[in-house]
């Protein structure tokens, strides 16, 4: 079965949502997660987030922070 790539583009660290994503992303037979990018308001607070979720779950993808908007 091939996999399907994914980019997820995400804000996570406000809601639960973004989080349960990438639980399901990191763990489904299905998907490719290619890359990681965080997005909306505190980015650098985002990508740290990604960071740790990924070292816990023994994950390495690459991650990308988006500016930070005003």
């Amino acid at each position: 079965m091939n996999k399907i790539p994914v980019i997820l583009d995400t804000d996570i660290g406000t809601d639960m949502d973004d989080t349960w994503a990438l639980a399901m992303l990191l763990n489904s037979p299905e998907l490719d997660p290619k890359l990681i990018t965080t997005v909306n308001g505190d980015t650098l607070y985002r990508a740290k987030l990604v960071a740790k979720l990924l070292k816990i779950a023994g994950k390495k993808i690459p991650t990308k922070m988006e500016p930070k908007l005003k």
